[in-house]
């Protein structure tokens, strides 16, 4: 319990590197057995690296040096022992966004463990402040999906990719969460045991797997939105959940002046929860500006924001309900301002339709 992390890692190097020196003389069993070996000694290190990010992100703000004799490598020990899989769950449940960017960078985790992961973050926490995670899809079918660092420039990654966007910031001291500055490798050599083991084609960690499809990630933002609005009402957070995962499907862009630009897709051919989302994010934006406009006619036809609060009240409509309306009471309350009809907001929020 009293070695270093530093001599422990030592240790590990040493014994790669012994291993790779005897690789080229063995033969069949001895052979796969040594490079079996090898194999896990890598993992072992890469393991150490990431339990070194890890208490270096959580000790920031102590005097605790990472590599004192005081348990250290008694803690790394135990926690080898938990899968890489429930550590990220643990950063998820407490907000952790720059333990769980060190996590998904440095490890092969499926799109659908990354969904699950991603689904412990509570609802309170802003999706912009963890939109470098987010699960992305592009067309076809897929196991380890990919990353969106930044919608400016809208550039989709691989995982190694991301990694090394995330390293190369760390090396020119730039910040890519919107939290905080986050380190994902320790020294060269721990970035050479990244790279490869992110480059590598095993990918035995993912066999079992399924591979997940667009419409299975468009479930899971419908499903984020649905909740998001349910626990805090705000229709400007559910149309930002929705954008969101409509960049992350490739099914809007964003322009150089930040606008969002619908793809050339017929609507026809998106599938359920795909189109499910599209319709929502429409349905959101178009009762945002309903109720915006009918809030500023009612501000300019008084004279006292008092004798406006009987009438703001019956602006409340929660989104379900607008969307389960049927064509009359849609249109009557388009149209409607104090139960006046309006011409011309009526025509208003009709053109969004032609």
């Amino acid at each position: 319990g009293g070695v270093r992390l530093d001599t422990l890692l030592e240790v590990y190097r040493e014994g790669v590197h012994r291993c790779e020196q005897k690789l080229p003389t063995e033969q069949g069993d001895d052979k796969h057995w040594l490079s079996a070996k090898a194999s896990q000694l890598k993992h072992t290190i890469l393991s150490l690296g990431t339990f070194k990010l890890l208490i270096k992100h959580f000790m920031k703000a102590s005097l605790h040096e990472e590599g004192s004799t005081d348990g250290s490598s008694r803690r790394f020990l135990n926690f080898q022992r938990v899968p890489m899989f429930e550590v990220a769950e643990c950063a998820a449940a407490n907000c952790d966004i720059g333990a769980l960017t060190i996590i998904f960078a440095r490890h092969r985790l499926s799109l659908r463990e990354r969904m699950i992961i991603l689904d412990r973050i509570p609802f309170s926490m802003d999706l912009a402040l963890f939109q470098h995670l987010l699960p992305c899809h592009g067309d076809g079918d897929s196991t380890e999906g990919s990353f969106l660092p930044s919608t400016r420039p809208q550039v989709f990654m691989t995982l190694l990719e991301f990694f090394n966007h995330l390293a190369g910031a760390q090396l020119h001291g730039q910040q890519i969460s919107c939290e905080e500055k986050v380190d994902v490798f320790t020294d060269d050599a721990d970035r050479k045991i990244v790279l490869e083991s992110l480059g590598s084609n095993d990918k035995t960690s993912l066999d079992e797997c399924r591979p997940i499809l667009k419409d299975d990630v468009a479930a899971w933002y419908l499903q984020r939105t649905i909740n998001l609005h349910k626990e805090t009402g705000q229709i400007s957070h559910l149309t930002n959940a929705c954008e969101m995962g409509l960049i992350r499907l490739g099914l809007i862009s964003l322009t150089r002046d930040g606008e969002y630009n619908d793809v050339d897709i017929p609507l026809h051919t998106l599938n359920r929860f795909s189109g499910k989302l599209y319709y929502l994010n429409l349905a959101a934006h178009l009762l945002g500006h309903i109720l915006e406009d009918k809030l500023r006619e009612l501000l300019s036809s008084s004279d006292s924001p008092a004798q406006i609060l009987p009438s703001a009240s019956t602006l409340s409509l929660s989104l379900p309900q607008f969307c389960s309306a049927g064509i009359a009471d849609t249109i009557s309350f388009m149209s409607q301002i104090d139960d006046v009809f309006s011409r011309s907001m009526l025509g208003e929020h009709v053109k969004s339709f032609m």
